[in-house]
């Protein structure tokens, strides 16, 4: 029998495994919510170690940054009403801000300080930047600036330096009260914005001289109609230039074929020679052509960023144009008002930093590591689709009377071979025997198939410890290895391989010399016998219903072992022999889909599902705990 079958009837079994086991599956209860922390409690633990490491590394490389402050108070003597009053103060403030956070401020004090000794390294060229020394200084400085609005400004500055972050702030407090003060004295309130303007306009003349020196030199018209006109002539002339090879290939050939005549040959040669010169000149011009192309498209892209540039100006002049009139017409009305500015407390050097902030930055790491790791498990528990606990398999599977085997501590071979299951495991085998026999119709023995979900999910093992179960409380017990695939049963019980059931079914050994005994008293065992190259042709034959039927009459169970049902139909041949199949499905393995699949094949295979059986089951969560949820 093939491994594989129908793919297109796989397809809709597997797909319909996916609806259902979705539509069904849900987490609500505290219990489900704990098994989740206790099943991932490495993640989570991993999770929140990381997080601290992250946080402790951070505490222990990051250099510290230090915060200067200084306060300006803003006053207004006007003599005018209260509301005028706060009116002008606010204006005054608004100035204030304006003037602390400018280019022009900000350049003065940087060039007082200088920008190597404010930022060293700041003067190394770099590849992605093409600003000055002093530009990149003033956007980290204007960066690192914080102005709060107030009657009392505060300027807050932070540096890795607190006598540089100090030394910073006082010199921008000193350079805005004198720009101020200047500005006052020659009643001109609106000479920085005109300064700028002025700026701005210089600016926008140098790059619209720069666009129109662009055009002249290179002649530019219209790009794109000389880049379809350049186009269509490359076009055209590689149409020609295949005539022209199409045609020489032609000559050559009558070259080969002319006779062995001088005028003829000179003929053709001539024109061979006429049509490679040709040749050789439209390709210099297909190439020229191509050369002018790209020229174009650096010149288009050049052209953009001129535009760009031009347009970005252009609003930069016209935003302070509109800045530098109302200047003027706030000056020319508030000619006869006082208002100044006083230092309040000048910056002194910072002691603490301001980062990274230790302890904060380890409660953040310890409370946001669990969470996270919570978070995680409970997105990997959401995308796992396996089964965890029983009670999974009704609500994935939908059928009844499911059982489960804990997870054997020894290597389930050694444990098997000496039959020394632990008690738990021996009591879950006996509730799942109650289970089977009122499942099964009465009967002097019964005859079952144990089948995998997938391959090695344990269906050998749970086969020997639940045969084991039986035989320690008086039943008489013979395992079938029927997985001739992958025989497994001889080595769990320590037992020949010799004379088994393959021997039974075709080299006619008797039936009562397969059976092997064991060191458990009331268990045999029917090993595979001989390998065989085509296992399936073996179990239709009525050799093998007789073969079981004999098995049913010298004991009181008989259990089966096949290969899992999605991968093989041996179960389906094995139908009319056994009185139902149990699925053996691996806690934390087993995906629900693979499970759904399985279900579905046995139901085409007319086998009955005597129970879902989960082998390696864990408890996750501890027991004292698991009561009281």
């Amino acid at each position: 029998m093939q491994k594989q079958r129908c793919r297109g009837e796989r397809l809709f079994i597997f797909r319909e495994g996916v609806f259902m086991a979705t539509k069904k599956r849900s987490y609500h209860t505290q219990r489900d919510f704990f098994l989740v922390l206790f099943k991932h409690k490495r993640v989570i633990a991993v999770v929140t170690a990381t997080l601290l490491l992250a946080a402790l590394l951070a505490c222990i490389f990051l250099e510290p940054v230090y915060e200067a402050s200084s306060k300006l108070l803003v006053q207004s003597s006007s003599s005018d009403t209260a509301p005028e009053a706060d009116h002008e103060l606010s204006s005054t403030i608004e100035v204030a801000v304006a003037l602390l956070t400018s280019r022009f401020i900000i350049e003065k004090v940087i060039q007082d300080i200088g920008p190597e000794r404010l930022y060293p390294g700041i003067s190394r060229p770099s590849l992605f930047s093409k600003l000055s020394p002093g530009e990149k200084a003033m956007l980290r400085f204007r960066d690192s600036l914080t102005v709060r609005r107030g009657a009392i400004i505060h300027i807050l500055f932070q540096h890795r330096d607190p006598l540089l972050a100090a030394e910073a702030v006082n010199k921008l407090v000193e350079r805005c009260l004198e720009h101020y003060r200047a500005a006052r004295r020659q009643h001109e309130k609106y000479a920085f914005f005109k300064e700028q303007l002025a700026l701005m306009e210089k600016k926008l003349q140098e790059s619209q001289n720069e666009l129109g020196l662009f055009r002249n030199e290179n002649n530019i018209s219209s790009i794109q109609k000389q880049k379809s006109l350049l186009l269509l002539q490359i076009s055209d002339m590689e149409v020609e230039l295949g005539k022209v090879r199409a045609e020489i290939t032609q000559q050559e050939s009558l070259a080969d074929a002319a006779p062995k005549r001088p005028e003829v040959l000179s003929e053709i040669h001539n024109k061979l020679a006429a049509l490679r010169s040709k040749e050789k000149k439209l390709n210099q011009q297909i190439t020229q052509y191509r050369l002018d192309l790209g020229l174009l498209d650096k010149a288009e892209t050049r052209l953009n960023e001129l535009e760009r540039q031009v347009k970005l100006d252009e609003e930069n002049y016209l935003l302070y144009a509109k800045k530098t009139e109302e200047a003027r017409i706030a000056s020319a009305m508030d000619e006869q008002k006082l208002a100044h500015f006083s230092v309040l407390e000048p910056a002194l050097p910072p002691i603490v930093p301001v980062r990274p902030q230790k302890v904060l930055l380890m409660l953040a790491a310890l409370l946001c590591g669990p969470v996270a790791g919570i978070i995680l498990a409970l997105l990997k528990e959401y995308f796992t689709h396996t089964f965890d606990t029983v009670e999974d398999i009704p609500v994935i599977l939908g059928c009844g009377a499911p059982a489960a085997l804990p997870e054997l501590s020894p290597p389930a071979v050694s444990v098997a071979a000496q039959f020394l299951y632990p008690e738990p495991m021996i009591e879950q085998c006996l509730r799942l025997s109650y289970a089977l026999v009122h499942s099964l119709p009465e009967a002097a023995s019964r005859c079952v198939l144990f089948t995998g979900a997938s391959e090695k999910v344990g269906t050998s093992t749970a086969l020997v410890a639940f045969g084991c179960a039986l035989a320690r409380h008086g039943s008489r017990v013979i395992l079938v290895d029927a997985n001739l695939r992958a025989p497994l049963l001889h080595r769990l019980c320590s037992c020949e391989d010799a004379g088994g059931l393959t021997d039974a079914l075709t080299a006619g050994v008797p039936f009562q010399d397969t059976i092997k005994t064991t060191a458990q008293e009331g268990l045999c065992v029917v090993p595979a016998g001989a390998v065989t190259e085509n296992p399936s042709l073996l179990f239709p034959h009525d050799r093998c219903r007789v073969f079981f039927q004999y098995l049913r009459e010298h004991a009181d169970w008989v259990l089966v072992d096949t290969p899992p049902v999605t991968l093989y139909n041996d179960a389906s041949l094995l139908a009319g022999s056994v009185d139902g199949a149990v699925l053996v499905i691996r806690a934390g393995t087993t995906r629900w889909e693979v499970a759904q699949s399985a279900v579905t094949w046995l139901n085409q295979y007319h086998l009955r599902l005597l129970c879902a059986l989960l082998v390696r089951h864990h408890k996750y969560i501890p027991e004292w705990l698991y009561r009281r949820l």
